[in-house]
C-alpha cells in the first residue's frame, strides 16, 4: 500500500459481500493517507464494480 516508508499499513484483509468490499488494514504508524486514498476512489470503484469500498482500521 502506498505511503511514505515510515508510515504505512503493514497488511490488509478483504471481506466481500453482495454490496460492500471492506479492506482492513492493519496499520503501523499513521495511515491516514492509505484512509484518504480509499475515500478518493471509492465513488469510481463503486461505478465500476457496483460495490461500496470501505477502508477499516482491524482491530
Amino acid at each position: 500500500l502506498a505511503g511514505s516508508p515510515d508510515h504505512h499499513a503493514e497488511s490488509a484483509r478483504v471481506q466481500i459481500s453482495p454490496k460492500t468490499v471492506t479492506i482492513l488494514l492493519e496499520e503501523e504508524g499513521n495511515i491516514n493517507l492509505e484512509l484518504w486514498a480509499g475515500e478518493r476512489v471509492a465513488d469510481v470503484f463503486r461505478q465500476i464494480y457496483g460495490r461500496e469500498l470501505a477502508l477499516k482500521l482491524a482491530s
